[in-house]
């Protein structure tokens, strides 16, 4: 049921934008569906696990992410940072995006990067 309102509702703020600001690749969001929904259900059970565990750490931080994507693709991108359970889009300039994040001692570097290249083969 969540997957099918995330999907909904990314289509329709697709439509709400100009003609030509966005071009898609279908097999390219083909394999970031999947990945996506995966890494949802991932982090919606680690926040879980912390709300229900004090023992459990939390290391909160606000980070910077260096980024070149398009315009196109930094919004899909801040959007996708913002739906993945523990971290939140704070601000997004022209190259770089401030996200605050539930445990800075994880790889947000890495798991950003990994995010930014999937973004990148769905959306050019």
């Amino acid at each position: 049921m969540v997957a099918a309102i995330v999907i909904l509702a990314t289509i329709t703020s697709l439509y709400v934008l100009p003609r030509g600001s966005w071009r898609l690749r279908p097999s390219g969001c083909l394999a970031f569906v999947p990945w996506f929904l995966r890494h949802a259900i991932i982090g919606g059970w680690d926040v879980a696990r912390r709300a229900f565990s004090p023992a459990m750490p939390l290391n909160p931080a606000v980070t910077e992410f260096k980024t070149d994507t398009s315009e196109a693709q930094k919004a899909l991108f801040a959007w996708c940072i913002s739906l993945l359970p523990g971290t939140a889009t704070l601000s997004v300039g022209d190259d770089a995006l401030i996200v605050h994040v539930l445990d800075q001692s994880l790889d947000v570097q890495g798991n950003l990067r990994e995010l930014e290249a999937r973004i990148k083969t769905c959306c050019h």
